[in-house]
């Protein structure tokens, strides 16, 4: 047989050196393994949850941060707040009017009312002088009532106390009382009223304590004129009562708008008036003949009103403006018989207007 050739061993450099591994490390090795396992799945599971938590708590740090963000931004969020100036396309004027804290206005309100009453019943209440002392004497005596509503007990009064007028009116009075007794079912009183609303002229100078808020005072004087008439038949007595008042105003004064034309304002107050000068004359007239006159002097009593008023104004210039002013008075009842336009309207409309310098 042919010898078999043996092949060529191969160097020690070309073949691979095999790791010679012995039974006790195999061992070794297992038991490593198996010990290990646990452990890195442990800590693969540790790691795992470390991470969830860390990104969810994170995520809870991100959603609480945004969340209080956006209630920030909520809570930091202003709500617009709108005034009258917003409503309207005139530019306000209250940065070029801070300078501007006075004012002088003079005011009119007239008469554009009248107040009518007819043949109402009239009580006449005689003037009681407690300086005069009546001596009784042996015939009855005379008691001077405390009021007269009839024709018949005017005579008798006016024969009883004949010091009361001058004697030829004295004399008149007498003779249209017994005309109007005589009458048959006409022995009462009965008068017609006619007030004209008062007339009032006001100086006042208001002063600005802000852009909003301001005070006024001033002086006011106002005309009372209210005409009656009592009888019949051309047997009448007409009497004319004028009382001439002055007053002084106190005012609160609010801006509601202010713009470069016009503004708009609203003001409440409280108004005291003293009379200065209050007349009665009367004249008496006979079957249709005038006979005499007379001219007293009448006591008025003190005036308390209230009044609220909303004003508008037209600025003509800088320091010059028109204001009409329409305003609700409240004048206070007094004790007094002396009727006027403001007894028999407590409450009443005025409408003053006029001209306003601001400085």
């Amino acid at each position: 047989m042919a010898k078999q050739k043996d092949k060529p061993k191969e160097s020690p450099m070309e073949q691979p050196r095999k790791p010679v591994i012995d039974l006790p490390e195999l061992r070794a090795a297992v038991i490593a393994t198996d010990t290990l396992q646990p452990v890195i799945a442990q800590a693969v599971d540790s790691v795992t949850s470390d991470t969830l938590s860390n990104i969810i708590a994170q995520e809870q740090i991100i959603s609480d941060t945004t969340a209080t963000d956006t209630t920030e931004a909520i809570l930091k969020v202003e709500i617009p707040q709108y005034e009258i100036a917003d409503l309207f396309h005139d530019k306000p004027t209250v940065s070029t009017n801070n300078n501007k804290k006075w004012s002088l206005e003079l005011a009119y309100a007239g008469q554009f009312d009248e107040q009518n009453r007819y043949n109402q019943p009239f009580s006449y209440k005689p003037y009681i002088d407690p300086n005069v002392q009546h001596s009784p004497g042996e015939g009855p005596t005379y008691i001077i009532p405390s009021s007269i509503d009839n024709w018949t007990d005017y005579a008798v009064y006016l024969a009883n106390n004949p010091d009361v007028v001058s004697a030829q009116t004295r004399s008149a009075i007498m003779r249209i009382a017994l005309n109007n007794a005589n009458r048959p079912g006409e022995d009462k009183i009965l008068r017609t009223s006619h007030h004209q609303m008062p007339v009032t002229w006001s100086l006042a100078l208001k002063y600005r304590l802000n852009h909003r808020f301001g005070l006024e005072s001033g002086f006011s004087y106002s005309r009372l004129n209210s005409d009656f008439e009592m009888g019949a038949d051309g047997n009448t007595i007409r009497e004319q009562q004028t009382i001439h008042y002055l007053g002084i105003p106190i005012k609160g004064i609010y801006n509601m708008y202010g713009g470069n034309r016009w503004g708009i304002y609203g003001s409440f107050g409280l108004t005291t008036e003293i009379p200065v000068q209050s007349t009665l004359h009367s004249d008496f007239y006979v079957n249709g003949q005038y006979e005499a006159s007379d001219k007293t002097t009448i006591r008025a009593p003190w005036q308390l009103s209230t009044t609220f008023g909303l004003g508008l104004q037209i600025h003509l210039t800088p320091h010059v403006g028109f204001f009409v002013e329409p305003s609700l008075q409240y004048y206070i009842p007094m004790k007094t018989d002396i009727e006027t336009y403001r007894t028999e309207h407590p409450f009443t409309i005025s409408l003053p207007l006029g001209i306003r310098l601001t400085w």
